[in-house]
């Protein structure tokens, strides 16, 4: 599956791009799509993404056709 992340606020700050595509397998769920922005973007490991568990911080949202998804 091809996917489209967005980044917003300190995500595209930190990454420095509005967006960038991510391939998943079928049945992927967002800490699989976390674990690989984690490994492509660094920067984002603390502030966005929670180390070692790959949990989205909490005071953060992902956002899915406009609708909020929480981890």
């Amino acid at each position: 599956m091809n996917l489209n992340v967005e980044f917003l606020g300190i995500a595209r700050q930190l990454v420095d791009t509005p967006s960038c595509p991510v391939s998943v397998d079928d049945g992927a769920t967002f800490r699989d799509v976390l674990i690989q922005l984690a490994r492509r973007y660094p920067p984002l490991v603390g502030p966005v993404i929670v180390a070692p568990s790959y949990d989205l911080q909490s005071d953060l949202r992902i956002v899915v056709d406009g609708v909020h998804q929480v981890t």
